[in-house]
């Protein structure tokens, strides 16, 4: 039979009316739950109505005497508790003697902003996917891999057109292993996508042939600004979405030799003679949307293709 404790709250004389001792204050009862480690004793408390979430905290830590201060946050019926008990209760219609059970979770501090790393125009795209490293697409053509020190390791170029969109490809074969290197790809307004090898280490300026990245593919199919890439989880497939409605789904086994007559395409950069090129290397062809692409995911299985358009809806795609 659990007992109830009464809580004394903090009520200042200049709040009790004049000629009075004591006011009554509105209680409600309530029973606090949690599945944290931080239980207490599984009690019914009259809790004043006045009371907000830091007072509910300080309750807490008060019963379990905790070192140091733990705070926490509160949920009553599936909803968070932001104003008083009592305004709660009244917003709902629920009466004062009606027994509330609360859950109590640890609370989640917001995120702390710790440095800032400076592009010269805008990032349009930033992943994270290769532990230690962070990749990012800039508005000036470029797409750049800094380490977790924050440290630029590698300017990788090759683009006519902003960069949209990157990705990093997971491992797919024995060459990619080693964990020396990883597999870039990025996707621009130039109509065009691009996978790049990239070492994971500075280039020593000593070293007779240092590791600089090295550009494997041009892929050669849309006809607009090609505005997302992802990778699927074995990294045997790549993804493209674009504005001229396509979806591209890709192989990104390399071919020895080019697949797309240069002349087709004589707006890129000068050095594009020197990749290989990829037209149209996917599984079942394009496949055509409604609207223009704004972005685009693949699920875990590999199996679904979900689109995000410009007419203000999502595309399922179902591969073969």
């Amino acid at each position: 039979m659990s007992s109830a404790v009464g809580l004394s709250s903090n009520i200042t004389s200049g709040e009790m009316p004049s000629g009075s001792a004591t006011v009554h204050v509105k209680t409600h009862p309530v029973v606090l739950t949690t599945r944290t480690q931080y239980a207490i004793p599984t009690e019914k408390y009259m809790i004043p109505a006045t009371w907000r979430r830091f007072h509910l905290s300080q309750l807490i830590n008060k019963v379990l005497g905790l070192p140091q201060p733990v705070p926490f946050d509160f949920i009553v019926n599936g909803e968070m508790l932001r104003v008083s008990l009592g305004d709660w209760c009244l917003a709902r219609g629920i009466e004062e003697e009606e027994t509330l059970e609360i859950e109590y979770i640890e609370s989640v501090l917001p995120p702390e902003r710790v440095s800032s790393m400076p592009h010269p125009d805008w990032v349009s795209s930033i992943s994270c996917e290769q532990k230690g490293y962070l990749l990012t697409g800039s508005y000036d053509s470029t797409v750049r891999l800094y380490n977790d020190g924050q440290q630029l390791l590698h300017t990788i170029g090759g683009h006519s057109g902003p960069v949209s969109s990157v990705c990093l490809i997971p491992p797919a074969s024995t060459t990619m292993s080693d964990g020396n290197e990883c597999l870039v790809a990025s996707a621009s307004y130039d109509a065009t996508a691009r996978i790049v090898s990239v070492p994971l280490s500075i280039p020593n300026p000593d070293d007779m042939d240092p590791p600089y990245p090295k550009p494997l593919a041009s892929l050669c199919l849309h006809t607009s600004a090609v505005s997302s890439i992802s990778a699927n989880a074995s990294g045997r497939n790549l993804l493209t979405g674009g504005w001229d409605t396509f979806v591209g789904v890709w192989s990104t086994d390399i071919p020895e030799a080019d697949e797309v007559d240069e002349v087709a395409y004589p707006t890129f950069d000068a050095d594009r003679k020197k990749r290989r090129k990829v037209s149209k290397k996917d599984l079942n062809g394009p496949t055509a949307a409604e609207k223009a692409m704004l972005d685009l995911a693949i699920t875990s299985n590999g199996k679904m293709i979900a689109t995000a358009n410009g007419d203000r809806t999502i595309s399922l795609f179902q591969l073969g």
